[in-house]
């Protein structure tokens, strides 16, 4: 027996997916910096010690005395040797006028000036202070000017991010769903009739 049947072939659709990670990229710049340093200054100042001698007093007693000094010891001896002439002619007078007047007195006068003693005056060796000094030290004055560090630093920069690349998705059909119908004809062989048995078991 000839009959048609009804064939169906179905197709599933198919999904793809392809996905791309994202990737995080950073840049960090570095910074500079600048360190600027002034190296230690000296500076010495120095005053000069200074020594003077005064040796007027020295050459005077050696006898090397100046001009001035000459006149003013000549006027000031000869001021003292008038003084002690008066006082000398005072005494003589007074001597001569007391009383009561006994002997030569002229005599006496003369044999006492005949006995007077003549000390010179001698001098040895330099004195003390016949040569004075002045003297000045001087002075020394160190100044210093420290070292110093001065560090700078450039402008501060932000680290730059970039994603690259970008994450993504991508979805897709990679296979289309379909349905496809076909009528098949098809026999069907005749019933086939046999013999009934009854047969015990």
């Amino acid at each position: 027996m000839k009959v048609l049947r009804l064939q169906i072939e179905q197709q599933m659709a198919k999904i793809g997916v392809e996905h791309q990670n994202a990737r995080l990229k950073i840049d960090i710049k570095n910074r500079k910096m600048n360190v600027e340093r002034s190296q230690a200054i000296m500076t010495v100042e120095i005053e000069e010690g200074e020594i003077k001698l005064d040796m007027k007093d020295f050459f005077d007693n050696i006898g090397l005395k100046s001009a001035r000094t000459l006149i003013s010891d000549s006027v000031s001896a000869a001021k003292e040797k008038a003084s002690a002439g008066i006082r000398k002619i005072a005494y003589n007078a007074k001597f001569m006028r007391d009383l009561p007047y006994t002997g030569n007195r002229i005599g006496q006068l003369y044999r006492s000036k005949v006995l007077e003693k003549y000390i010179p005056e001698i001098k040895v060796g330099v004195p003390n202070d016949d040569i004075k000094m002045y003297g000045d030290t001087g002075d020394i004055k160190i100044n210093w000017h420290l070292n110093d560090v001065k560090i700078t630093w450039d402008e501060m920069q932000l680290p730059s991010i970039k994603v690259e690349p970008k994450m993504s998705i991508d979805i897709y059909l990679s296979q289309k769903p379909s349905i496809e119908y076909t009528v098949v004809e098809e026999y069907i062989p005749p019933e086939e009739t046999g013999a009934n048995l009854d047969v015990q078991l």
